[in-house]
């Protein structure tokens, strides 16, 4: 064979080789980006799935509120509904049917018994002084009923910074926690923020307002 072949041939293999190795790195960059695809389309599954569940709880929850709220007497409700104020918590009693009797009711927060409010998150779960949205009837007295409406309720509403007196979120109340009764002349506007750890940690976050109109306004 001569010098000039054997040089073409050697030049054929080593251009073969390039082609192999830069076809192989190809193939694993491909291979790569598809992994990584395929597990930033997962998380985010997951991640809309968590807040598809806390949109879920959020409504059944603003569902149970509307509907203990609805035949509530107006000139029974604690702290006094004055329009424009707010509270975390609420005491009512409903306008009873003839031949019924009206219990006082409550809706309260109250904090997860794993998470005690102290600013730490003794729990690891993520979240810091999350809290309960609680029902009672006949609430501190003898035969007081209880009922969990729903958990994972923020410390504070969404946007809101604790104790800054500043209105953080615009929404025209200060310093309110994750759930607040916005008291209107006949109406108390809801507003409940809900918040989860996600797949891979981070918080996910859900709020939600209704406007319920109170059915009873006498006064007691």
């Amino acid at each position: 064979m001569t010098m000039k072949k054997r040089s073409r041939n050697v030049r054929r293999r080593g251009t073969t080789l390039l082609e192999v190795t830069l076809s192989g790195a190809l193939l694993t960059i491909v291979t790569g980006s598809a992994v990584v695809a395929s597990r930033l389309a997962q998380d985010a599954y997951r991640e809309e799935t968590v807040v598809a569940e806390l949109d879920e709880l959020a409504d059944v929850a603003l569902d149970r509120i509307a509907e203990r709220l609805r035949p509530a007497n107006l000139g029974a409700i604690f702290p006094v509904a004055t329009p424009g104020s707010f509270s975390d918590w609420i005491d009512f009693e409903t306008v009873p049917l003839p031949g019924d009797d009206s219990e006082p009711e409550s809706l309260v927060l109250e904090s997860d018994p794993a998470d005690p409010d102290d600013g730490i998150d003794n729990d690891g779960d993520g979240l810091v002084d999350e809290r309960y949205l609680v029902w009672y009837e006949n609430r501190n007295v003898a035969g007081e009923r209880k009922r969990i409406l729903t958990k994972w309720v923020a410390e504070n509403l969404a946007g809101e910074i604790a104790n800054n007196l500043i209105d953080d979120n615009e929404n025209g109340l200060i310093d309110e926690r994750g759930l607040a009764f916005e008291f209107q002349e006949r109406h108390i506007v809801l507003h409940l923020t809900l918040e989860k750890p996600g797949p891979d940690g981070r918080i996910m976050r859900t709020t939600v307002e209704r406007s319920v109109a109170l059915r009873n306004t006498t006064t007691p």
